[in-house]
Formats: C-alpha cells, structure tokens, sequence
C-alpha cells in the first residue's frame, strides 16, 4: 500500500500514476505533510515554504479535494511553468522543488504533478514578503518571532543525521492481535554508512525482485522450518506490502 512517505522518498522513476491512484484512493485527509491542489493557485508557493520550513511534505497537483469517484483530474503540463515561476519570484530566497510529472492515460496531455518538497534542500528560512510560512496539521500558518529565530538559527535539517532516527517496524496484525508478518523490510528510507555517504533507497522493482530472492534462498527454507520447530507452523513468504 502506498503511503506519503513512500511517495516521497522513492526514486522519481517509481512515482507512477498507479501509486498516487493508491495514495489517493486510501483518503488520507490533508495533513502536516500532505496537500492536495486540484490546479495551480498562488496558496501552492506559501504550501512550499511552510513544508520546507517545517517537515517537508508532498502537494499533489491536479488531485481534487471534492467528494466524487475519481479525485484524479489532472493539469495541463503548463502547470508546471506557473509552479516554478511562482516559486521563484515569490519565495525569498528564490527555490523550486522537486516536480515530478506522471501523465493520465488518454487525456489531451493532462497529468498529475507530484511536488516533492525536501527540507534538507532548501535555503531555509523560506520567506515570502519577510514573514515564515509554516505547516500546521492541514493548513498554514506564519511563525511567530521566536520561530522565526530558530528557523534562522538552526541548519537545515541533513539527509543523514535524519536516517539515524530510524522508527521502529510497524508490522501488521490479524483479528487476534497478533502479527500477520514475519519481517519488514522498507523501502525508501536513509541508512547512512557513515557522514559522508547514504545508500540508496530500494526502487519498487528491487523490493520485489528481492522478496522472490529470498523466497527462493536457503534462508526461506531454513526460517521456515525454524518457525515450525518452535511451533509457529511455519512462516509466511517474503512479499511487499
């Protein structure tokens, strides 16, 4: 199942239009992180600013917010040039975003653009007319001066000190409570060999060319008969979830 932050930290060739279909389908509401924009307004360059000056985030453009059967309406590629001319004449200092743009199947050249906005990228503070835009839970807001201060004062956050807070595995549960999986293993995440050097996120492709790896290892067979030795009745395969 597709999530914001896989969206978000995959590689550009692995945003593709069945993932946002995903994303969008599970109706996850506006959030710190996530905005929704059916065509391009001048509020997306604010939207920019406030996630890079707060979390980072994804603005999917061309995804409406209205309560109909398909909320992927898609714009013209012209929004793009209205994305990135925005952002730089309005921004303080002047920064894009990455804008990653995945066509819809037959439509006069109408597409989803996917804003990918990496705070560890940009000059933050990101100002518009000298004040901070910054992200609240759905909405925006402007940081007040103590906020402001520590916006000036502190680095943008690093992709690797990042990586080191890795969260603890989330793994799914049956009806009983109990976990339905036997291992997790993420894509898209940071795992820094060391300061000066990260390793690349898994592409959808590797995760699944890896599972069938392992399934068809030594270690699947030798795992499952572990888990049957210890009463567990096996294990299930090596799949992406």
């Amino acid at each position: 199942m597709t999530s914001a932050a896989s969206l978000f930290a995959c590689r550009p060739a692995d945003v593709t239009l069945e993932r946002v279909r995903e994303l969008v389908a599970i109706g996850q509401p506006e959030s710190l992180t996530l905005e929704y924009k059916e065509k391009y307004t001048p509020r997306i360059p604010v939207s920019v600013a406030a996630m890079a000056n707060s979390y980072g985030g994804l603005i999917l453009v061309g995804v409406t917010e209205s309560n109909v059967d398909d909320r992927v309406v898609g714009v013209p590629e012209s929004a793009i040039v209205q994305i990135v001319n925005g952002c730089h004449q309005t921004l303080e200092p002047p920064w894009v975003p990455e804008i990653i743009p995945v066509p819809l199947a037959e439509t006069d050249g109408r597409m989803i653009l996917v804003v990918r906005v990496d705070p560890a990228k940009a000059s933050r503070p990101l100002l518009i007319q000298g004040a901070a835009p910054i992200r609240l839970h759905g909405r925006n807001s402007v940081a007040d001066r103590a906020g402001l201060a520590r916006l000036i004062n502190e680095a943008a956050p690093q992709a690797v000190a990042a990586g080191l807070r890795l969260p603890p595995a989330d793994l799914p549960m049956d009806d009983q409570g109990k976990p339905s999986a036997d291992f997790l293993v993420r894509t898209g995440m940071f795992v820094p060999v060391d300061a000066a050097a990260t390793w690349r996120p898994l592409s959808e492709r590797g995760v699944h060319a890896f599972a069938d790896a392992l399934n068809n290892s030594p270690v699947h067979h030798a795992l499952f008969r572990w888990c049957a030795s210890i009463g567990e009745g096996g294990m299930n395969p090596f799949h992406r979830s």
